[in-house]
């Protein structure tokens, strides 16, 4: 549902927005250039998000009326092929780090940092920073106490 506002309601409601008050003042040159961008976004919103979430969802609706709608005198083995397809199908809706899974498992991978990674050692010399932090110290200490 949070995909259908976000990215159904809530982008046609900003992309009418950006049309209304340009429209509005007469921005002919954003309205020119806008208008490719917003139909190739809307369109893959469309096509690459909404369209495969809805049909994820119908098939975990029916799959769930299936599952509610199975008789009382129902086998045992009906029952548990019906509870497993209704969990294949609630973790295929439900289960969304296949899009960004290798992205947001680089973040999680320790790497080992070789010295030619890092910063150099200049960048990171003791008695500047401490110069620097001192001076900073005394002038926000003025600044404070009226001294300014």
């Amino acid at each position: 549902i949070v995909m259908l506002i976000t990215r159904g309601f809530h982008w046609v409601y900003l992309v009418g927005e950006f049309i209304f008050v340009w429209y509005n003042e007469k921005a002919w040159s954003f309205l020119v250039i806008g208008a490719p961008f917003w139909l190739l976004f809307s369109f893959f919103n469309y096509a690459v998000c909404i369209k495969p979430m809805y049909t994820r969802l119908q098939k975990f609706m029916n799959m769930y009326t299936k599952h509610v709608s199975l008789s009382s005198d129902a086998t045992v083995k009906m029952r548990r092929q019906s509870l497993e397809n209704l969990n294949f199908a609630a973790s295929q809706v439900f289960n969304t780090n296949h899009i960004l899974n290798e992205e947001i498992s680089s973040y999680f991978v320790k790497r080992r940092i070789e010295r030619r990674q890092s910063m150099p050692s200049p960048a990171l010399n003791n008695v500047s920073l401490a110069r620097r932090a001192r001076a900073s110290s005394e002038l926000l200490s003025r600044r404070f106490s009226g001294e300014w």
